[in-house]
Protein backbone atom coordinates (compact mmCIF):
# COMPACT_ATOMS: atom_id res chain seq x y z
CA UNK A 1 0.00 0.00 0.00
CA UNK A 2 1.64 3.55 -1.20
CA UNK A 3 1.42 5.94 2.02
CA UNK A 4 0.54 9.49 1.58
CA UNK A 5 3.42 12.19 2.26
CA UNK A 6 1.44 13.32 5.06
CA UNK A 7 0.67 9.69 6.66
CA UNK A 8 4.31 8.92 5.70
CA UNK A 9 5.48 12.02 7.27
CA UNK A 10 3.80 10.99 10.67
CA UNK A 11 5.15 7.31 10.83
CA UNK A 12 8.42 9.26 10.43
CA UNK A 13 7.76 11.56 13.08
CA UNK A 14 6.55 9.73 15.37
CA UNK A 15 8.96 7.01 15.20
CA UNK A 16 12.22 9.53 15.47
CA UNK A 17 10.38 11.06 18.66
CA UNK A 18 10.26 7.08 20.09
CA UNK A 19 13.65 7.05 19.29
CA UNK A 20 14.75 10.75 20.93
CA UNK A 21 12.49 9.90 24.22
CA UNK A 22 13.38 6.24 24.48
CA UNK A 23 9.94 4.97 24.71
CA UNK A 24 10.61 1.62 25.65
CA UNK A 25 13.74 1.35 27.49
CA UNK A 26 13.78 -2.45 27.97
CA UNK A 27 16.83 -3.71 26.55
CA UNK A 28 16.71 -4.85 23.17
CA UNK A 29 19.39 -7.08 21.03
CA UNK A 30 21.46 -6.21 18.85
CA UNK A 31 19.32 -7.62 15.42
CA UNK A 32 16.19 -5.67 16.40
CA UNK A 33 18.18 -2.13 16.86
CA UNK A 34 19.68 -3.03 13.15
CA UNK A 35 16.17 -3.52 11.80
CA UNK A 36 14.77 -0.49 13.59
CA UNK A 37 17.61 1.42 12.33
CA UNK A 38 17.04 0.22 8.48
CA UNK A 39 13.15 0.83 8.93
CA UNK A 40 14.02 4.31 9.62
CA UNK A 41 16.68 4.77 6.87
CA UNK A 42 14.19 3.48 4.37
CA UNK A 43 11.44 5.72 5.66
CA UNK A 44 13.94 8.92 6.07
CA UNK A 45 15.27 8.26 2.77
CA UNK A 46 11.80 7.90 0.80
CA UNK A 47 10.62 11.40 3.06
CA UNK A 48 13.80 13.32 1.53
CA UNK A 49 12.54 12.51 -1.91
CA UNK A 50 8.83 13.91 -1.46
CA UNK A 51 10.32 16.64 0.44
CA UNK A 52 12.40 17.50 -2.27
CA UNK A 53 9.96 17.55 -4.87
CA UNK A 54 7.70 19.08 -2.74
CA UNK A 55 9.42 22.07 -2.25
CA UNK A 56 10.52 22.66 -5.67
CA UNK A 57 6.67 22.36 -6.31
CA UNK A 58 6.05 25.22 -3.82
CA UNK A 59 9.65 26.84 -2.05
CA UNK A 60 7.26 28.21 0.77
CA UNK A 61 5.98 25.03 1.86
CA UNK A 62 7.45 24.88 5.47
CA UNK A 63 9.80 21.75 6.32
CA UNK A 64 8.03 18.67 7.95
CA UNK A 65 11.50 17.48 9.64
CA UNK A 66 13.55 19.89 11.80
CA UNK A 67 16.95 17.54 12.24
CA UNK A 68 20.23 18.85 13.50
CA UNK A 69 22.11 20.70 10.70
CA UNK A 70 25.00 18.02 11.38
CA UNK A 71 25.07 14.12 12.38
CA UNK A 72 27.34 12.23 14.84
CA UNK A 73 30.78 11.32 13.36
CA UNK A 74 31.64 7.35 13.38
CA UNK A 75 33.63 7.63 17.08
CA UNK A 76 30.61 9.39 18.24
CA UNK A 77 28.32 6.35 16.72
CA UNK A 78 30.50 4.12 18.22
CA UNK A 79 30.33 5.41 21.70
CA UNK A 80 26.81 5.57 21.58
CA UNK A 81 26.81 2.48 20.57
CA UNK A 82 28.89 1.48 23.61
CA UNK A 83 26.66 3.30 25.68
CA UNK A 84 23.96 1.35 24.66
CA UNK A 85 24.98 -1.91 24.80
CA UNK A 86 26.31 -1.27 28.24
CA UNK A 87 22.67 -0.76 29.71
CA UNK A 88 22.68 3.27 29.22
CA UNK A 89 24.01 3.88 32.43
CA UNK A 90 24.75 7.38 33.28
CA UNK A 91 28.50 8.85 33.08
CA UNK A 92 29.66 5.81 31.60
CA UNK A 93 31.71 5.66 27.98
CA UNK A 94 29.23 6.81 25.75
CA UNK A 95 26.72 8.70 27.49
CA UNK A 96 28.75 12.29 26.82
CA UNK A 97 27.84 12.07 23.06
CA UNK A 98 24.28 10.17 23.43
CA UNK A 99 23.13 12.90 26.16
CA UNK A 100 24.98 15.98 23.19
CA UNK A 101 22.81 14.13 20.10
CA UNK A 102 19.61 13.91 22.18
CA UNK A 103 19.96 17.76 23.08
CA UNK A 104 21.19 18.51 19.62
CA UNK A 105 18.12 17.00 18.18
CA UNK A 106 15.71 18.16 21.04
CA UNK A 107 16.43 21.84 20.17
CA UNK A 108 15.96 21.87 16.42
CA UNK A 109 12.40 20.15 17.12
CA UNK A 110 10.23 23.30 16.80
CA UNK A 111 7.16 21.52 18.09
CA UNK A 112 9.24 20.75 21.36
CA UNK A 113 10.65 24.17 21.99
CA UNK A 114 6.90 25.29 21.62
CA UNK A 115 5.87 22.99 24.40
CA UNK A 116 8.95 24.22 26.90
CA UNK A 117 7.93 28.10 26.09
CA UNK A 118 4.41 27.48 27.21
CA UNK A 119 4.93 24.71 29.55
CA UNK A 120 3.31 21.96 27.81
CA UNK A 121 3.51 18.26 29.21
CA UNK A 122 6.63 16.09 27.41
CA UNK A 123 6.58 13.19 25.57
CA UNK A 124 6.39 9.53 27.60
CA UNK A 125 10.25 8.29 28.22
CA UNK A 126 11.62 11.86 27.69
CA UNK A 127 15.29 12.04 28.49
CA UNK A 128 15.04 8.49 30.15
CA UNK A 129 18.83 8.25 31.99
CA UNK A 130 19.69 12.08 31.39
CA UNK A 131 21.02 14.45 33.34
CA UNK A 132 19.15 17.98 34.10
CA UNK A 133 20.83 19.52 30.65
CA UNK A 134 18.31 17.72 28.50
CA UNK A 135 15.36 20.18 29.85
CA UNK A 136 17.09 22.96 30.88
CA UNK A 137 19.00 23.49 27.34
CA UNK A 138 15.79 23.65 25.22
CA UNK A 139 14.05 25.55 28.15
CA UNK A 140 16.45 28.01 28.10
CA UNK A 141 16.58 28.55 23.84
CA UNK A 142 12.63 28.21 23.72
CA UNK A 143 12.76 31.33 26.19
CA UNK A 144 15.76 33.13 24.70
CA UNK A 145 14.21 32.76 21.27
CA UNK A 146 11.50 36.35 22.14
CA UNK A 147 14.69 38.28 24.21
CA UNK A 148 17.21 40.66 22.99
CA UNK A 149 20.06 40.02 20.72
CA UNK A 150 22.46 40.64 23.37
CA UNK A 151 22.85 37.62 26.14
CA UNK A 152 25.16 37.39 29.01
CA UNK A 153 25.72 33.25 29.48
CA UNK A 154 26.78 32.98 33.46
CA UNK A 155 28.25 29.89 33.99
CA UNK A 156 29.25 29.08 30.59
CA UNK A 157 26.95 26.67 29.89
CA UNK A 158 26.17 27.34 26.39
CA UNK A 159 29.82 26.94 25.44
CA UNK A 160 29.03 23.52 23.25
CA UNK A 161 28.95 24.20 19.06
CA UNK A 162 25.63 22.36 18.96
CA UNK A 163 24.16 24.86 21.10
CA UNK A 164 26.27 27.98 19.98
CA UNK A 165 25.38 27.22 15.79
CA UNK A 166 21.42 26.85 16.91
CA UNK A 167 19.92 29.75 15.26
CA UNK A 168 18.36 31.37 18.22
CA UNK A 169 21.82 31.42 20.20
CA UNK A 170 23.98 32.31 16.69
CA UNK A 171 21.93 35.00 15.52
CA UNK A 172 22.89 36.98 18.74
CA UNK A 173 25.85 39.04 20.33
CA UNK A 174 27.27 36.68 22.88
CA UNK A 175 29.27 36.69 26.19
CA UNK A 176 30.12 33.78 27.81
CA UNK A 177 31.23 34.64 31.93
CA UNK A 178 32.76 31.73 33.62
CA UNK A 179 35.12 30.97 36.88
CA UNK A 180 38.13 29.48 35.08
CA UNK A 181 39.70 29.49 31.31
CA UNK A 182 38.45 26.40 29.15
CA UNK A 183 37.89 25.57 25.90
CA UNK A 184 36.66 28.42 23.42
CA UNK A 185 34.92 28.07 20.33
CA UNK A 186 35.51 31.05 18.27
CA UNK A 187 32.47 32.28 16.78
CA UNK A 188 32.00 36.33 16.00
CA UNK A 189 29.43 36.66 17.54
CA UNK A 190 31.04 35.10 21.26
CA UNK A 191 33.15 36.78 23.64
CA UNK A 192 34.28 34.96 26.40
CA UNK A 193 35.07 36.57 29.79
CA UNK A 194 36.93 34.74 32.60
CA UNK A 195 35.89 35.66 36.92
CA UNK A 196 33.85 35.38 39.57
CA UNK A 197 30.17 36.41 38.18
CA UNK A 198 29.57 38.46 41.92
CA UNK A 199 31.67 41.21 40.19
CA UNK A 200 31.69 41.39 36.69
CA UNK A 201 34.10 44.36 34.64
CA UNK A 202 30.93 45.07 32.69
CA UNK A 203 28.26 48.24 33.10
CA UNK A 204 25.56 48.75 34.00
CA UNK A 205 22.63 47.54 31.49
CA UNK A 206 24.67 46.39 28.70
CA UNK A 207 22.45 43.14 27.73
CA UNK A 208 19.18 42.10 27.35
CA UNK A 209 19.14 38.65 28.80
CA UNK A 210 20.93 36.87 31.13
CA UNK A 211 21.24 33.07 30.61
CA UNK A 212 22.27 31.11 33.74
CA UNK A 213 21.73 27.13 33.34
CA UNK A 214 22.63 25.15 36.87
CA UNK A 215 25.10 27.69 38.14
CA UNK A 216 23.87 29.83 41.09
CA UNK A 217 24.38 26.59 43.50
CA UNK A 218 27.93 26.83 42.97
CA UNK A 219 28.28 29.99 43.76
CA UNK A 220 29.94 30.30 47.43
CA UNK A 221 30.98 26.96 47.27
CA UNK A 222 34.05 24.69 47.42
CA UNK A 223 35.07 24.96 43.49
CA UNK A 224 38.20 23.57 43.93
CA UNK A 225 36.73 20.07 43.89
CA UNK A 226 35.81 20.62 39.61
CA UNK A 227 36.23 23.92 38.52
CA UNK A 228 39.51 25.50 39.40
CA UNK A 229 42.61 24.85 41.62
CA UNK A 230 42.52 28.87 42.85
CA UNK A 231 42.16 28.77 46.86
CA UNK A 232 40.27 31.52 46.96
CA UNK A 233 37.38 29.54 45.48
CA UNK A 234 37.13 26.84 48.30
CA UNK A 235 34.47 28.51 50.42
CA UNK A 236 30.99 27.38 51.67
CA UNK A 237 28.51 30.83 51.63
CA UNK A 238 25.25 29.37 51.21
CA UNK A 239 23.90 32.35 50.08
CA UNK A 240 26.72 33.90 47.61
CA UNK A 241 24.28 33.21 44.91
CA UNK A 242 22.74 36.40 46.17
CA UNK A 243 25.31 38.46 44.83
CA UNK A 244 25.60 36.25 41.24
CA UNK A 245 21.65 37.21 40.92
CA UNK A 246 22.07 41.25 41.95
CA UNK A 247 24.87 41.06 39.42
CA UNK A 248 22.75 39.77 36.44
CA UNK A 249 20.20 42.19 37.43
CA UNK A 250 22.70 45.08 37.22
CA UNK A 251 24.04 43.94 33.70
CA UNK A 252 20.49 43.91 31.99
CA UNK A 253 18.55 46.63 30.87
CA UNK A 254 15.39 48.54 32.21
CA UNK A 255 13.14 45.83 30.57
CA UNK A 256 15.45 42.57 30.26
CA UNK A 257 14.85 39.09 31.07
CA UNK A 258 17.24 36.42 33.27
CA UNK A 259 16.61 33.14 32.53
CA UNK A 260 17.31 30.67 35.34
CA UNK A 261 17.87 27.35 36.46
CA UNK A 262 18.67 25.63 39.40
CA UNK A 263 18.58 21.97 41.05
CA UNK A 264 15.61 21.76 43.42
CA UNK A 265 14.12 19.54 46.32
CA UNK A 266 15.37 19.03 49.41
CA UNK A 267 17.86 21.82 50.45
CA UNK A 268 21.25 20.25 50.21
CA UNK A 269 24.75 20.82 50.47
CA UNK A 270 27.09 18.72 48.80
CA UNK A 271 30.23 20.90 49.11
CA UNK A 272 30.63 21.43 46.00
CA UNK A 273 26.93 22.28 44.90
CA UNK A 274 24.07 22.97 47.12
CA UNK A 275 20.31 22.37 46.04
CA UNK A 276 17.24 24.72 46.50
CA UNK A 277 13.91 24.01 48.16
CA UNK A 278 11.14 26.20 47.61
CA UNK A 279 12.93 28.81 49.92
CA UNK A 280 15.70 29.18 48.30
CA UNK A 281 13.60 29.61 44.52
CA UNK A 282 11.65 32.26 46.51
CA UNK A 283 14.89 33.88 47.86
CA UNK A 284 16.30 34.12 44.09
CA UNK A 285 13.04 35.85 43.01
CA UNK A 286 12.98 38.29 46.12
CA UNK A 287 16.70 39.18 45.58
CA UNK A 288 16.04 39.75 41.84
CA UNK A 289 13.36 41.73 42.25
CA UNK A 290 11.25 42.52 38.78
CA UNK A 291 8.52 40.00 37.97
CA UNK A 292 7.96 36.32 37.19
CA UNK A 293 7.34 35.66 33.92
CA UNK A 294 7.21 31.85 34.74
CA UNK A 295 8.28 29.31 37.38
CA UNK A 296 8.34 25.88 36.09
CA UNK A 297 8.98 22.61 37.49
CA UNK A 298 10.42 19.75 35.82
CA UNK A 299 10.71 16.24 38.04
CA UNK A 300 12.97 13.24 36.74
CA UNK A 301 10.72 9.60 37.41
CA UNK A 302 12.58 6.05 36.72
CA UNK A 303 10.74 6.29 33.20
CA UNK A 304 11.98 10.35 32.14
CA UNK A 305 11.48 13.70 32.52
CA UNK A 306 7.71 15.05 33.32
CA UNK A 307 6.58 18.24 34.12
CA UNK A 308 5.37 18.42 37.86
CA UNK A 309 4.89 20.93 40.62
CA UNK A 310 6.99 22.26 43.19
CA UNK A 311 4.51 19.97 45.67
CA UNK A 312 5.61 16.98 43.81
CA UNK A 313 9.22 18.00 43.27
CA UNK A 314 9.95 18.97 47.33
CA UNK A 315 11.45 15.84 48.74
CA UNK A 316 13.27 14.90 45.32
CA UNK A 317 17.34 14.33 46.29
CA UNK A 318 20.54 14.94 44.28
CA UNK A 319 22.45 12.10 43.19
CA UNK A 320 26.03 13.10 43.32
CA UNK A 321 27.91 10.89 41.41
CA UNK A 322 31.66 12.38 42.70
CA UNK A 323 30.38 10.87 46.22
CA UNK A 324 27.89 8.05 45.62
CA UNK A 325 29.24 6.30 42.53
CA UNK A 326 26.53 2.88 42.93
CA UNK A 327 23.06 4.21 41.42
CA UNK A 328 19.95 4.16 42.79
CA UNK A 329 17.21 2.32 40.99
CA UNK A 330 15.58 5.01 39.30
CA UNK A 331 19.27 5.66 37.06
CA UNK A 332 19.26 9.37 38.30
CA UNK A 333 22.34 11.02 36.88
CA UNK A 334 22.26 14.03 38.68
CA UNK A 335 18.92 16.26 39.96
CA UNK A 336 15.96 14.43 40.20
CA UNK A 337 14.36 17.87 39.67
CA UNK A 338 15.02 21.40 38.23
CA UNK A 339 13.25 24.95 39.13
CA UNK A 340 12.80 27.11 35.79
CA UNK A 341 12.63 30.66 36.21
CA UNK A 342 11.83 33.64 33.66
CA UNK A 343 12.35 36.42 35.40
CA UNK A 344 11.38 40.26 33.80
CA UNK A 345 12.71 43.58 34.62
CA UNK A 346 8.78 45.36 33.64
Amino acid sequence: MKLSPLSLGKQVVNRLRAWRGRIAPQPVNDNQWRHELQVCQRQLDEMQDLLQRATQANPLLPAVLNLPSSQPTLDEEKAIAQYVQGGSLPWTHGYAEHKKWFVARAIADEDLLTTFRHGGALSAGYGWRLDERCVEFPWALAHLRDCGRRVFDGGSTLNHAHLLEHPIVKERTLIICTLAPEGQLPRPNLSYLYGDLRSTPLRDGCVDAVVSISTLEHIGMDNTMIYTKHAAFRECDLTAYRQAVAEFRRLLVPDGVALITVPFGKHQNHGWTQQFDRQGVQDIIDTFGGRVESLTFYRYRPDGWVMATAEECADCNYFNIHATPQFDPDHAAAARAVACLRLELK
